[in-house]
């Protein structure tokens, strides 16, 4: 009976943890489903015009628009030929503020550029192996109709588009502390490319000023010097193109303070976009009527401006709302966005009744004002689309708070009671957890689950399963509490000895750490300092002695000598392991990366086998 319950409790419990975590990863990582259909309605001949898309990498709002201000921080007011252009050729040029979607990572905004979808949480674990992009995109589309493009720059554009550039010069991405390599070579290929004629779209992605940042941060001297270089390059530019060449200078991300972007400050969703044409004509079809536009409008906006096919995941809106043919384009558009949310019932309850209905509605009334005025129709195709956005970030891009903080504390809970357990064993109170109070539990949470489902139903409570579990952390507290609490005063504390603080003090000194970006960029270090520190706990507790009695060579040979020489062979062995550890970038120079066939690792690894067999070799004699 007593080995019946036991398993019955560990079964329990570990269904009960599964719940919460769960519930956890259903509000934290955030997941889409992706499509690869791909858009081939066009109308009419492709655009005569020529596009020069360059990207500077974290080029911050501020570091453009000009400043005013008393407090002039290094990277203020360093772009000084651009704001020239504004004040003396104001009609050919304009400038956004470029608002990202988190993650700000530079993968992710480069598919939110190239798509005009909204990434997920989920999507930065890929920043740092770039794959194919399968779904529809900007760059397929103008391949498609038969236009060049050539690329220079960041390699992460080579491998999320390989073999669609007529030519390309690629440069890698991640050692940060070069500032200059990537950007000479934008600058030089570009000083080639500006004088072909064979290419429709040119882009270019320079790192150095989000290199600066990470290495040095923005309020470092080495960013003034970078952003003239910038400048410098957009004055070489723009006297060399012609009238029927626009050109978008933008950042894919902002920066903190600290150089860094993940996206959780607006500092580092905040960039700039400026738009250049010797056309004055061209520029007045943009909307000059807003200061701000998405990411994501820059496909739609790519794609008037071209004539190519909306790519079919895109939810962005185009900026040409005084082209002449605007409101056949935008028509285009809101069929495109709601083709493309019309696939979601049908994959996943993504969305929720109320929610598709609404989009339905508002589609309906769409098609029946477009014979209103251009203004007016272009307007509530404004709303629709921005309707649309909302309604997806709300899904894809916003963390799911009700469902982490319901997950956090059930977690939290059984946790604790699980706590309870473990000091507590072997105590017999297992008996009172019986094969009865497992079906009730069962009983109660499909009560629960029915009374939820009745009301959401009849649309009481709009999220059943925040609802669910927030009724079970109520109720299971109170049935597990009502039967352990006399034990848990009896046996708890007396239990908790001081052998077992410094390890319960390890414990939450390794959780707690994680909620410092210092801690996690160096946890292979600090965890191998907290084994090295539980060891020599270990040894002051357990295998204290009395120096002038003992008898060295009886003691060596005994069980406990031989397990203490183990023990520091093995401290030993974790200590010469350093050195196959991966460097990451955020490690700097301070890392040494490991190289297999020099001499140092070499006897590094003889040194490391041959203590790892010693210490198997006491130990298999014990």
């Amino acid at each position: 009976m007593f080995i019946y319950n036991h398993i019955i409790t560990f079964s329990l419990i570990s269904v009960i943890i599964f719940m919460p975590i769960s519930l956890f990863i259903r509000g934290f990582l955030l997941t889409k489903d992706i499509f690869s259909d791909k858009t081939d309605e066009v109308e009419g001949n492709i655009s005569d015009l020529k596009v020069i898309l360059l990207i500077v990498d974290a080029l911050r709002y501020d570091f453009v628009k000009w400043n005013h201000s008393d407090n002039m921080k290094p990277y203020l007011n360093q772009m000084v030929f651009v704001n020239k252009l504004f004040k003396s050729n104001g009609s050919n040029i304009i400038l956004y503020e470029f608002l990202a979607d988190p993650p700000t990572t530079t993968l992710q905004r480069l598919k939110a550029l190239t798509t005009g979808s909204l990434p997920t949480f989920l999507d930065i674990k890929s920043n740092f192996w770039a794959y194919e992009i399968q779904e529809d995109n900007i760059i397929d589309q103008i391949v498609s109709r038969g236009m060049n493009i050539v690329f220079v720059g960041d390699d992460t554009w080579s491998k999320l588009y390989p073999n669609r550039f007529i030519r390309q010069s690629a440069y890698s991405s991640f050692d940060v502390w070069d500032l200059d390599t990537v950007d000479d070579g934008v600058i030089n290929e570009f000083d080639v490319e500006l004088s072909n004629n064979d290419w429709n779209v040119l882009i270019g992605h320079m790192l150095g000023v989000d290199h600066t940042g990470h290495t040095f941060g923005p309020l470092h001297h080495l960013m003034p010097s970078k952003l003239h270089q910038i400048d410098s390059f957009i004055s070489d530019i723009i006297n060399r193109i012609d009238s029927n060449t626009v050109l978008f200078i933008f950042g894919d991300h902002g920066m903190t303070e600290s150089g860094d972007h993940g996206g959780s400050s607006y500092q580092e969703i905040s960039s700039a976009l400026i738009v250049y044409c010797k056309n004055e004509t061209i520029i007045d079809y943009f909307n000059t009527d807003i200061r701000e536009m998405q990411q994501i409008d820059l496909v739609a906006t790519l794609a008037h401006l071209l004539n190519v096919p909306i790519p079919y995941s895109n939810l962005g809106i185009s900026l040409l709302t005084n082209e002449p043919n605007a409101r056949k384009f935008f028509m285009k558009n809101i069929k495109q966005v709601y083709k493309y949310f019309r696939r979601f019932p049908k994959m996943s309850a993504e969305f929720s009744r109320n929610q598709a209905m609404d989009i339905l509605k508002q589609y309906g009334s769409l098609n029946e004002s477009y014979n209103l005025n251009d203004r007016d129709f272009i307007v509530n195709a404004q709303n629709f689309i921005l309707t649309m956005q909302n309604i997806c970030r709300s899904k894809w891009v916003q963390f799911g708070y009700s469902f982490m903080y319901c997950g956090i504390i059930f977690l939290s809970l059984t946790l604790f009671y699980l706590l309870i357990l473990v000091f507590c064993y072997p105590i017999t109170y297992l008996d009172l957890l019986n094969f009865q109070l497992f079906i009730n539990i069962i009983k109660i949470i499909l009560l629960i689950s029915i009374i939820s489902y009745l009301l959401y139903y009849f649309h009481c409570i709009h999220n059943i399963l925040v609802f669910i579990n927030f009724i079970i952390i109520l109720v299971f507290p109170v049935i597990f509490l009502k039967k352990i609490n006399y034990f848990i005063k009896l046996y708890l504390l007396k239990l908790i000895h001081f052998k077992n603080y410094f390890s319960l003090f390890i414990l939450l000194l390794s959780i707690f750490a994680i909620l410092s970006n210092s801690f996690v960029v160096h946890e292979s270090y600090l965890l191998s300092y907290f084994i090295f520190g539980s060891f020599g706990q270990l040894f002051f507790m357990r295998y204290r002695f009395n120096t002038e009695r003992i008898h060295w060579k009886s003691y060596l040979t005994s069980e406990k000598g031989k397990l203490i020489l183990s023990i520091i062979i093995l401290l030993f062995q974790l200590k010469f392991s350093t050195i196959y550890w991966v460097c990451r970038e955020e490690h700097g120079i301070d890392c040494v990366v490991f190289k297999e066939n020099s001499p140092i690792s070499t006897i590094s690894s003889i040194i490391s086998i041959i203590l790892l067999m010693t210490a198997m070799n006491f130990l298999s004699k014990r």
